[in-house]
């Protein structure tokens, strides 16, 4: 489970947004 949790937490930050219900997708 660490491997996915901290694949979703790169992925998030790397998006530049936190994982919420809306996933902005300002940065493009």
């Amino acid at each position: 489970v660490s491997r996915e949790s901290f694949s979703i937490e790169v992925n998030a930050k790397d998006y530049g947004f936190q994982p919420s219900d809306t996933p902005r997708t300002d940065r493009s």
